[in-house]
């Protein structure tokens, strides 16, 4: 089986109003100014797997700071998951300074999501090398036994994170 792990998808209401969107979260004006960035709603990743003959994908929102905007994107992922259950596997969006970041995982988890991810360190304003910022999401991670996908191209020290996984 030929699975694409790490595949973003984009809700038809932002991406017809991303500019909206945009004034509201700065990392993601950063990405949506860039003239390489596409958005791809569920059905544009199923031909883009039908073109490269691929039979499956790893779907996921964008990893917002304001949580509203994360169970957006999450709803849309478990829409598409239940519509297309053979073609995607969907992981969920959480802001991890969120009060509500253990309750969002539940819901999501429940409803057929598999793991986190993918989360923005720097667009997030997250910082992962302080263990206080980071153990309320990797003990939901752990006590779920989910995966968790960190971007990381933003230069950070992840033994702090990697202490808490595996303490």
């Amino acid at each position: 089986m030929r699975i694409d792990f790490h595949v973003h998808v984009t809700p038809p209401e932002i991406i017809a109003n991303w500019e909206r969107y945009a004034q509201r979260e700065p990392y993601f004006a950063k990405l949506s100014n860039s003239p390489i960035n596409k958005y791809a709603a569920a059905e544009d990743v199923i031909a883009a797997l039908d073109k490269a003959q691929f039979d499956r994908a790893v779907i996921f929102g964008f990893a917002f700071r304001d949580p509203g905007l994360c169970r957006m994107v999450n709803d849309y992922v478990i829409e598409k998951v239940r519509e297309f259950p053979d073609r995607l596997t969907g992981f969920m969006s959480v802001s991890p300074n969120s009060r509500e970041l253990e309750k969002e995982v539940d819901r999501c988890y429940s409803a057929g999501l598999y793991g986190v991810g993918e989360l923005y360190p720097d667009g997030q304003g997250v910082n992962v090398d302080n263990e206080r910022e980071t153990c309320t999401l990797v003990n939901a991670c752990m006590e779920r036994d989910i995966p968790l996908i960190l971007h990381t191209n933003e230069r950070l020290d992840m033994s702090i994170l990697v202490k808490t996984i595996f303490r």
